[in-house]
C-alpha cells in the first residue's frame, strides 16, 4: 500500500553555534512540518534511535513531540546515532521518506554536539472510488475490506455501501494499493463467503464483479458398522455454528450431501444410534475423529467413514436451556483414546 509522499530536507550545522546550544555529548533535531500547500502543520513527530542487540535491530524512542501552530518542533538532548523519524497527522502515519514500514525508512545521522534541522512536507495521496456488482443479489451481505501490507492483510474498517435490490456495492476514497474484499451472506440456512482481490492505481475502478462462492460436493460410504445395525442417515455439521446441519440419507452404505460452502465440518450420526465417527479417509489419508476440512473451489470430496461403538454408555440431560433452539449437540471426548462422540439432544416440552 502506498502511503503519502513526503519531502524531507535535512542538513546539520557543525559550527560553534551547535556547540553553544547542544551539550558536547548529545545532539538535537529541530525544524518545521508543512502541509500540502506549504502551510504550517501541528503534527506529531517521533524520533527513534536505531541500535543493535545480539545482531537484531532495535528502535529506541528518544523523542515524542508535537509541532506548534507554526509547525515548529524540537527534540533536545538526543544521544548520538542513527535516527528514523515518524510523522503522524492524526489519521495518517509514515516514516521518512514515505515508507510504509520502518525497515524501508532512511536514517538521519547525528553526532555528539551536533544540531540538526529538518523540514517535513506532507502530500495527500490521490483517493479513488471502487464499485461493482454482486450477481447473486442477496438482500443482505456483510463486507470486510483489507489492504495488503507486505505479508499481512490489515482490516481498515472502511465501510462498504451495498444496495441489495440492485446487487451493487461501492467503496469511496481508497488510496493506491492491493486490496481484498470479503463478502458473507446467508442462503437456505448456509453461510456463504467469497473473496475479491483488486489493485487501486491511478484511476477509479468500476464494474468489478463478485463471483459466487464455489460449493463443494461431499459423498462417501460407510466402511463397516458391524454390531451397530443399519444406519439410515448421517449429518454434516459446520463447527463454527454458522450453517444449519446438512443431512444425507444412506442407502447401501452410500451417501451424498448437498453442496456446501468452504469451512470446517464434523460428521455425526443421529442420537438414535449408539455409534460415532471414529475416523475419516479422504484422498488415501486417514484422519482420526469426525472433522473434515472443506476448501473453497475444491474438487468433489469422496470419503470413507469409519464408525465405532462407545466402550461405555453415557447418559445425561441438559439442565439449563436458555437458547430458543430446539436441538443441541453434545460432544464427548475420551481422555485416554481421544475418541469423539457427537449426539443430538432434542428439547422436550
Amino acid at each position: 500500500m502506498k502511503l503519502p509522499s513526503l519531502c524531507f530536507l535535512a542538513f546539520f550545522i557543525l559550527s560553534g553555534l551547535a556547540a553553544q546550544t547542544v551539550s558536547s555529548n548529545t545532539a538535537s533535531l529541530s525544524g518545521r512540518i508543512l502541509d500540502d500547500a506549504g502551510h504550517p502543520l501541528a503534527a506529531k513527530l517521533t524520533a527513534f534511535r536505531m541500535t543493535s542487540l545480539d545482531g537484531f535491530a532495535e528502535a529506541e524512542q528518544q523523542c515524542d513531540t508535537t509541532a506548534d501552530e507554526q509547525g515548529r518542533f524540537e527534540c533536545k538532548r538526543l544521544p548520538a546515532g542513527k535516527y528514523i523519524v515518524r510523522v503522524s497527522t492524526g489519521a495518517r502515519e509514515f516514516y521518512y521518506p514515505a515508507a510504509a514500514e520502518i525497515e524501508a525508512a532512511e536514517f538521519i545521522s547525528l553526532r555528539e554536539g551536533e544540531l540538526g534541522w529538518a523540514q517535513v512536507q506532507t502530500h495527500s495521496p490521490q483517493l479513488l472510488d471502487v464499485s461493482g456488482t454482486f450477481p447473486k443479489q442477496p438482500a443482505a451481505a456483510a463486507f470486510a475490506l483489507k489492504v495488503r501490507a507486505g505479508p499481512w492483510l490489515l482490516n481498515l474498517g472502511i465501510p462498504v455501501r451495498y444496495d441489495g435490490n440492485a446487487g451493487q456495492f461501492k467503496i469511496s476514497q481508497l488510496e493506491s494499493g492491493d486490496y481484498e474484499l470479503t463478502e458473507r451472506w446467508s442462503k437456505g440456512g448456509l453461510q456463504h463467503e467469497s473473496k475479491l482481490a483488486f489493485t487501486v492505481e491511478n484511476l477509479p475502478l468500476k464494474d468489478l464483479r463478485i463471483q459466487d462462492d464455489q460449493l463443494v460436493q461431499i459423498s462417501g460410504h460407510l466402511s463397516t458398522h458391524q454390531g451397530i445395525g443399519e444406519i439410515a442417515q448421517i449429518i454434516l455439521q459446520r463447527l463454527d455454528g454458522t450453517n444449519r446441519d446438512v443431512r444425507a440419507t444412506i442407502r447401501d452404505d452410500v451417501f451424498q450431501f448437498e453442496p456446501v460452502p468452504a469451512g470446517q465440518y464434523a460428521l455425526a450420526l443421529p442420537s438414535t444410534y449408539r455409534a460415532y465417527v471414529v475416523a475419516i479417509t479422504s484422498g488415501g489419508k486417514t484422519s482420526p475423529g469426525p472433522s473434515l476440512a472443506v476448501e473453497a473451489g475444491q474438487s468433489p470430496i469422496s470419503i470413507v467413514v469409519q464408525l465405532a461403538q462407545p466402550a461405555i454408555e453415557l447418559q445425561g440431560s441438559v439442565t439449563e436451556w436458555t437458547s430458543p433452539e430446539k436441538r443441541a449437540t453434545v460432544v464427548a471426548q475420551s481422555e485416554d483414546s481421544g475418541e469423539i462422540s457427537v449426539v443430538e439432544n432434542e428439547r422436550k416440552p
